[in-house]
This record gives structure tokens, sequence and C-alpha cells, in this order.
């Protein structure tokens, strides 16, 4: 997902605030449970985000959904300023920007392995091992399983996409195929 202008405005002032007392990865987990819960109970998301519900019955749920999540303090503020400033409707961008922030203040990439298999775990580690070689940073490395690239893998890593798979291969042979023929 890719944030918002606006939710990367909040972000930036976000990490600067956390800056203060160091607290990105509490404040990062905090808004991560906020999401989390608003995506399970997609009918209070949906009144938060209604222009017809009034900001004031907002805060009273966002406070409950403080108290109900032990949130601190900077994420109950944060929370209280978008419903303020209507824009409680970019914070799942607001978090997905913070998290890329933290990432490269910390020095981490995220990548995601795609297999038509599912990897062992000494699979998993000899590929996070090698990206990290290549890249020179922390690698947070996912899983995931589609069947139709057939084997093989395909790594994203921010905007790079390497795919070694077995249907890209097949697919490069085809159109080779296709020119020569032509």
């Amino acid at each position: 997902m890719s944030a918002s202008k606006i939710a990367k405005r909040y972000s930036k002032a976000l990490v600067a605030l956390c800056s203060k007392d160091n607290s990105h990865e509490h404040v990062a987990r905090d808004l991560k449970k906020v999401v989390d819960a608003l995506h399970d109970h997609s009918e209070i998301k949906a009144a938060l985000n209604d222009p017809k519900v009034g900001r004031s019955t907002k805060a009273k749920v966002l406070d409950s959904i403080g108290q109900g999540l032990l949130l601190r303090p900077l994420t109950k503020n944060l929370l209280a300023y978008l419903n303020d400033q209507g824009r409680l409707n970019e914070l799942s961008g607001i978090l997905s920007d913070f998290n890329e922030r933290l990432d490269e203040l910390a020095g981490r990439i995220r990548a995601t392995v795609t297999t038509a298999k599912p990897l062992n775990p000494m699979d998993m580690t000899k590929i996070k091992t090698a990206l990290e070689k290549a890249t020179g940073k922390q690698v947070v490395l996912d899983a995931d399983v589609d069947e139709s690239i057939v084997g093989g893998v395909v790594t994203r890593m921010g905007n790079i996409v390497l795919d070694g798979s077995i249907r890209a291969s097949l697919n490069n042979m085809k159109s080779l195929l296709l020119e020569a023929v032509r």
C-alpha cells in the first residue's frame, strides 16, 4: 500500500516526536494494534470514517479503543489529533509510511520471497543471509506460496523484483521462440 502525501507528512512528524524519547518501535506496535482492531471490526472503522458521525462521538470511541488496547499517550494523542483534523482515514497509510521510515532509520529492508512450495527454515536462513550480504542491511524476510510460479523463487525488496521463477523462464523462452519464427 502506498501512503498518501498527507499520511507521509503525519508519519514524518510522528518520527520526530518519537525521537524525543526513542519510542518509535512502541508507537509502531500501538498503531498496528489499532489498525488490526479496526480491520477486525469493520463497523467501528466505518463509523470512524463516516463524516456524519460527530467528532465527539468518535473521540469517545477512540478513547475506549486506547484504554482497551493499552495505548501509549503519544498514540492516543495522535488518534485524537487525527480525529480533530478529520484524518482518521489516513491511519493505515501513516502506519505503512512510519514502518518504512523506521526500517530506514534502523538499516533494515523488508523482502518477500515467493515460491511454489513452502520453504524450510534452513532455506529461509540461506536466502536471508544472501540478501543481507547483497544489500548490506538487516533483512526482514516474509515468505509467500504461489503454485502458479511452478518453481524457483521470486524476491521482492521495495521496488525491486528478482524473478527467478520457472514461469518467468518459460515466458522468456516463449517470447524468444516467437521472435525467431517472425
